[in-house]
């Protein structure tokens, strides 16, 4: 155990150093775009400059805050990674002992650090930072869920999130290589994935999670799946942005948490089952899933209405008036 406390300290310390060096690269190479930018730019150049913004054929612009979350997102999973092979290495192959494990924690870090940046280099959108961020998120729920499911434990564990890992990574580049979606689209795809996930396990919970190993498992993995594709199919029947999606998010939590807050206070100094905490959060929840979606459905319309409020002043006082197109 303590080697591992190490070996995951020295790790750590890799990680900021390597975040350092990036946030310092970053700054020297925005100094220039800076100083370019107060020269003044003909049209010819306005052109050039807007032909280079967009790189995706969805419209998306190219984004430093898009680097950023995809080089934070993957050297984080790249430390993931790292300790995935050593577990597994540890499992199947008896390898042990401190330098591997030092080994597999910073060439984890050095494949997600440096694979991000390269695959970043010319520029990348919100909508493939997403992708390949949701992607690896998504490999590795679903390989859990599959090691659950065979009833792996221990370090056995570890090889199903390995593997799970890359299937994530794979299938994100191929999703990004094919349809080049959104950050809105993978937005929803998410929220889709999470709800029905979520869902599923309350329902599980209002029957005291008796089912079986296999069939909890199992039902979580292909809800998972069947909110993740519904949500994608839907982005592009209902398109929503992320803000749109957030708060629909924040109403079925906030529903989730309120079901289980009134089943407290009705039930207090009485007993309090959990299959009744599960219920009135699953009721929570689905309401606060469907009415936000409900109110919110304007909430993507452009507003073109503008107002102004004008006070002129007179001898006998002041005229106040009010203007604008709604």
């Amino acid at each position: 155990m303590k080697k591992h406390i190490s070996s995951l300290l020295l790790a750590l310390s890799i990680l900021l150093t390597s975040t350092a060096a990036f946030a310092q690269e970053t700054q020297i190479q925005a100094d220039p775009i800076q100083i370019k930018q107060t020269v003044p730019e003909t049209t010819a150049a306005q052109d050039s400059k807007e032909s280079t913004i967009r790189k995706s054929k969805n419209g998306e612009p190219v984004s430093p805050q898009a680097r950023a979350e995809l080089v934070l997102a993957q050297t984080l999973y790249g430390l993931g990674f790292g300790i995935e092979v050593g577990m597994t290495a540890h499992h199947l192959f008896g390898i042990d002992g401190t330098t591997p494990i030092i080994a597999s924690y910073a060439g984890g870090l050095a494949l997600g650090l440096g694979g991000s940046l390269l695959l970043s280099r010319d520029g990348i959108t919100a909508g493939q930072a997403t992708t390949y961020n949701s992607g690896v998120a998504w490999g590795l729920g679903n390989g859990f869920a599959v090691s659950k499911m065979l009833d792996l434990e221990g370090n056995e564990t570890f090889t199903g999130l390995l593997a799970g890992h890359l299937v994530g990574l794979g299938g994100a580049a191929l999703v990004w290589n094919l349809f080049e979606p959104t950050a809105d689209t993978i937005a929803l795809a998410n929220s889709g994935q999470i709800w029905t996930t979520a869902i599923t396990t309350l329902i599980h919970g209002t029957t005291g999670f008796t089912a079986s190993k296999p069939l909890l498992w199992g039902s979580l993995l292909a809800a998972s799946n069947i909110g993740l594709v519904t949500g994608a199919l839907l982005s592009h029947a209902f398109p929503m942005s992320r803000q749109r999606i957030l708060i629909i998010d924040g109403g079925a939590t906030l529903g989730g948490l309120t079901g289980a807050a009134l089943y407290a206070l009705v039930r207090r100094g009485k007993n309090q089952p959990l299959e009744g905490y599960m219920a009135t959060t699953l009721a929570g929840t689905i309401l606060g899933l469907t009415t936000t979606t409900y109110f919110s459905r304007n909430w993507d319309l452009n507003d073109n209405t503008s107002t102004q409020l004008f006070i002129n002043p007179t001898d006998a006082g002041a005229i106040v008036g009010l203007a604008g197109n709604f």
